[in-house]
């Protein structure tokens, strides 16, 4: 596994892009597995699902030792059993893309570049947010990636991604700060995300800060 990315964040995350590499099936048991997930491992038939269920561990175990799992709670949202960390993942296009943190809820969310994002943009933008500078495959993919860090951030479902989830205006670079909203009955919250275009992919994630930074 060869990652591109592993660094540790201004609010103590760590942040980690890794290559995703079909040859690691050829290593099975060179990752430790505990028997539920070998099982659910040998129950998937796609490669490529193969490739990225063994890569998270990998990454995993590389950070933290061979004894740490990825737990889930009844919303879907991962943690790690051993150090209760805060853990989430993203994977597209042959890039893998996981933040950790050791108390601060976190999302992270990564897209290949696809025309296809103008089919759905109605779905995630609200009508404020879809504008003529907006409405542009890289902003458009910026949103949707953001967006999907806040619901990852957020866990508990229900959200409507053009109603409960919201991005202030930002001028699009190769990387910069975004500031993102979440409106939910049970959390109102605004958050700064971090977005960089890397291998034609958009990669954002949460970057909230420590209460007491």
């Amino acid at each position: 596994m060869k990652f591109i990315k592993n660094n540790i964040l201004t609010n103590g995350s760590r942040l980690l892009i890794a290559r995703l590499d079909l040859s690691i099936l050829d290593h099975l048991y060179d990752i430790r597995l505990r028997p539920e997930e070998l099982e659910k491992y040998r129950n998937i038939s796609h490669n490529k699902r193969r490739c990225e269920f063994l890569s998270i561990r990998k990454a995993i175990q590389f950070v933290f030792d061979e004894e740490e799992y990825i737990t889930y709670s009844n919303n879907g949202k991962p943690s790690l059993a051993i150090s209760g960390h805060r853990i989430s993942i993203s994977h597209s296009k042959g890039l893998l893309g996981i933040i950790i943190h050791p108390t601060l809820e976190v999302g992270i969310d990564l897209q290949h570049e696809s025309p296809k994002i103008f089919k759905i943009k109605n779905r995630f933008m609200s009508p404020e947010e879809l504008t003529p500078e907006t409405d542009q495959e890289w902003p458009l993919l910026a949103y949707w990636c953001a967006k999907e860090a806040l619901y990852k951030y957020y866990s508990k479902g229900h959200v409507e991604f053009n109603k409960n989830l919201f991005v202030a205006p930002f001028s699009l670079q190769e990387s910069g700060m975004m500031h993102g909203e979440v409106r939910m009955p049970d959390m109102h919250k605004k958050l700064p995300l971090h977005y960089e275009i890397l291998e034609e992919t958009m990669i954002v994630y949460t970057l909230e800060q420590n209460s007491n930074d």
